[in-house]
């Protein structure tokens, strides 16, 4: 008898150990999907001094259908992320969200759909359809495409939309709070021109940036903050485009790097 109520008691420890590690497990991975508070107040002041911004609390219109349902199949890629802070501090607040995503080449030609040169035009911020996810949405005034896709019309002079998770979130208590991919892959400035590599995998009305390179006194930038990209800072303009249509002339099997 004794000997049954020891194995009973054994059996329920067990039974209660192995839930808080489920428990405990559970909520480790579920904090790699967190906001981290990283950004300083400078430098959260400083990215909301020229990202573009969403209010919260932003009516949906009814007056337009059909530019509702676009911007819902725009939002589908952002909708199962769940960052965006409902009810924040006044204070100015920068949140970073972490991508452990395995970063692409830093010339990801054959990872991309298209590569172009293009100009900012205009950028604009949205939430997701849940309002869980904020991202930002560029017009891109195209100069030169490197490579083209026979599955869209890209063309020299003309324009693309394009978008990236992040941007800024204005709330009802005054507060904005600055959204940002970590490891900080920067969003393109309005009036700047960009060599951008995008992709298309959920088929959106917009193309996604995988990543980007800033045109700017003759050198390149890149957007992603990662090492392996930043190697790359202050390269020439030209050498880096002859190296990407040089790369571009290989037999697509070679391209990659």
């Amino acid at each position: 008898m004794k000997y049954n109520q020891i194995m009973k008691i054994f059996i329920f420890i067990m039974v209660i150990t192995t839930i808080a590690i489920t428990i405990t497990t559970l909520n480790i991975q579920g904090q790699k999907q967190q906001p981290r508070q990283d950004l300083s107040k400078d430098d959260t002041d400083n990215k909301l001094s020229y990202l573009p911004v969403v209010s919260y609390d932003d009516p949906k219109s009814e007056n337009n259908k059909k530019e509702d349902k676009e911007r819902k199949i725009k939002s589908k890629r952002y909708d199962k992320i769940q960052w965006v802070i409902k009810n924040p501090d006044p204070e100015p607040l920068g949140v970073g969200f972490g991508d452990e995503s395995p970063p692409p080449p830093t010339i990801p030609i054959a990872e991309s759909e298209i590569v172009i040169i293009g100009k900012v035009l205009n950028a604009e911020a949205h939430l997701s359809d849940s309002k869980g996810s904020v991202y930002s949405e560029f017009t891109i005034q195209v100069e030169e495409v490197l490579k083209s896709s026979k599955l869209y019309e890209i063309t020299q002079g003309g324009s693309i939309t394009i978008d990236s998770l992040g941007g800024a979130v204005q709330y009802p208590n005054g507060a904005k709070v600055y959204y940002f991919v970590v490891p900080i892959k920067e969003l393109p400035h309005v009036g700047r021109r960009y060599v951008l590599f995008l992709t298309n995998v959920d088929k959106s009305p917009n193309f996604n940036i995988l990543t980007g390179y800033e045109l700017r006194g003759g050198k390149i930038y890149p957007l992603d903050s990662r090492e392996r990209f930043q190697k790359l800072k202050g390269t020439s303009e030209t050498e880096f485009i002859t190296n990407i249509r040089e790369m571009m002339a290989q037999p697509s099997e070679k391209i990659n790097n």
